[in-house]
This record gives C-alpha cells, sequence and structure tokens, in this order.
C-alpha cells in the first residue's frame, strides 16, 4: 500500500460520489446514503489492501511448523467481498432510480 491513510484511501473513494449525492435533494434521505456510502467504500478498501497482500504473499504459505498451507488471507478476503457484496444492495435500494444508481452500480463493477 502507499502513503495514504487507510481513512484519505476512504476518502478517496467517496470523493468519487460527490457530484451523485449532490444530486439527491432530501438530507435526511442524503445523511443515510452518504454514511451506507461510507461504509462500502471502507470495506472497498479493505478489500483493495488484502488483496494487495495476497498478491505479495500468495495463495500458499509456509507456516510455523514448515508446511505449505492456504494463505489465511484468502478467507479474509471472500468474508469482505461477501460484506462489500451485501452492502451494494441496500444502497441500491435506498438512491432514487436514474443517473445516481447507474453511477453507484458503474463504480461496483
Amino acid at each position: 500500500m502507499d502513503s495514504e491513510s487507510f481513512e484519505e484511501l476512504v476518502q478517496k473513494k467517496m470523493a468519487q460520489f460527490d457530484g451523485v449525492l449532490a444530486m439527491i435533494a432530501d438530507s435526511g434521505r442524503k445523511t443515510l446514503i452518504k454514511d451506507a456510502l461510507y461504509d462500502y467504500c471502507r470495506v472497498s478498501v479493505q478489500y483493495d489492501e488484502v488483496c494487495e497482500q495476497v498478491l505479495e504473499t500468495g495463495t500458499t504459505i509456509i507456516n510455523n511448523k514448515g508446511n505449505v498451507v492456504r494463505n489465511p488471507d484468502l478467507m479474509t478476503q471472500h468474508q469482505l467481498l461477501n460484506e462489500k457484496n451485501a452492502l451494494l444492495p441496500k444502497l441500491l435500494k435506498a438512491l432514487p432510480d436514474g443517473e445516481v444508481k447507474d453511477a453507484l452500480a458503474a463504480f461496483a463493477r
């Protein structure tokens, strides 16, 4: 990972949606969506970090007994992906139809 802090990386992902959030007029709804979007971006950054670790260390590692075993980061990777995938439908449900929903769906891909 580069020198950016975790929070800076989350905020960078959040910044991609500044224009999208500006389209939402209802301040209460905007706050709820922004919070859900923050959670989605937080998990996304965590997932990216774990993927980077797996790429660096490989899918197998040598444990403390000298045996080759499956990298435990793979389980973390799968858990974060599941969490990320669980957050997306909640976000899409909260968003109004149109450009906002389309922008988030494009980001998720």
